[in-house]
């Protein structure tokens, strides 16, 4: 128990940590998950970004780890950031990007609670890229 407890405090001292905005606005259906429950799973990734506008993360890589993520079905999912490439992007290439990955996120793992953290790269960049990263997540 001391080991769960110690992980947990870890994860949400790197998601503070690492993190500017954490928002939902299905605030009941996150305050409600774990009712009735004596255990939960959660998975956490990110960094998935393209390291390149020109060199995209290939797509069947992101469809197998989220066919992955849609299979184990945890209780939810932690993306910590950082899923475009940000720095070089123009807004219509963060656009692109951005809509590539909920393309993806939507086929193949529609059924499974996100919570998205923003990572340096969907906030430094621009004041336009950071704007549209809150609109479409939050």
């Amino acid at each position: 128990m001391k080991k769960v407890i110690s992980f947990i405090l870890i994860v949400l001292l790197i998601v503070s940590v690492f993190s500017k905005v954490i928002k939902s606005d299905d605030v009941g259906k996150w305050a409600t998950k774990g009712v009735g429950k004596d255990s939960f799973t959660f998975i956490i990734f990110g960094d998935s970004r393209p390291t390149s506008p020109s060199r995209p993360m290939p797509d069947d890589l992101l469809s197998r780890i989220l066919q992955e993520i849609s299979l184990i079905h945890p209780d939810f999912v932690i993306h910590t950031g950082d899923m475009i490439v940000g720095y070089t992007d123009t807004l219509d290439q963060a656009k692109e990007e951005f809509s590539s990955f909920l393309k993806l996120l939507y086929t193949y793992a529609p059924d499974v609670d996100f919570l998205f953290v923003p990572g340096n790269h969907e906030l430094k960049p621009s004041e336009e890229i950071a704007n549209l990263y809150r609109k479409l997540f939050g």
